[in-house]
């Protein structure tokens, strides 16, 4: 999965996003709830959507973009394998 966060880097940090807190995000909200999971059967959401790749590139998106603290998130890929992948932006 590759997560794009789009602003102005802070003039102390010199970044963007605080890649600590960014990750802890991502694994909190995204990797516990997909990890070793049947997605159709334990992720509400995929109840009545179909979880491809492009619908859980846009669930990712839909669901970090509310909770990044500093910049903006603009886009999630997710990666099948080196030739497949899907990408869902702002």
């Amino acid at each position: 999965m590759t997560i794009v966060v789009e602003g102005t880097p802070d003039p102390l940090t010199g970044m963007v996003a605080d890649l600590g807190p960014l990750d802890a995000l991502v694994e909190r909200e995204i990797i516990d709830l997909f990890d070793h999971h049947n997605l159709n059967v334990e992720v509400p959401y995929f109840h009545d959507v179909m979880p491809t790749t492009e619908n859980i590139a846009g669930f990712v998106l839909a669901t970090l973009a509310p909770k990044i603290e500093r910049g903006r998130l603009s886009a999630v890929t997710i990666i099948e394998d080196e030739f497949l992948s899907a990408t869902a932006r702002r």
